[in-house]
């Protein structure tokens, strides 16, 4: 889906900050040459692609979250809230 398509205005604020923490500090696992541009706003983006091992994402995903209020799907924001709520026990 192309990002646009994705935008919530209403998404919870502590949620969206744990969803983006969490893509802030997943590792690279693959490299490219050559910088993406955020889709949204064309802002230069990172040349990785980032994965925990389940889920893969581009590098700066982060910002379409923060900067333009993508929501990813919900599958992914379970999957890291329960993560997230595991961590704080």
């Amino acid at each position: 889906p192309w990002p646009t398509e994705m935008i919530d205005p209403n998404w919870d604020l502590n949620e969206k900050t744990i969803v983006a923490e969490y893509i802030a500090n997943t590792p690279a696992v693959e490299h490219w040459l050559g910088y993406s541009g955020c889709r949204i706003c064309q802002k230069e983006l990172g040349t990785s692609c980032l994965s925990d091992g389940v889920f893969q994402f581009p590098e700066k995903y982060e910002q379409y979250l923060l900067e333009h209020n993508v929501k990813p799907p919900e599958l992914f924001i379970d999957y890291v809230m329960s993560l997230h709520k595991e961590k704080a026990k």
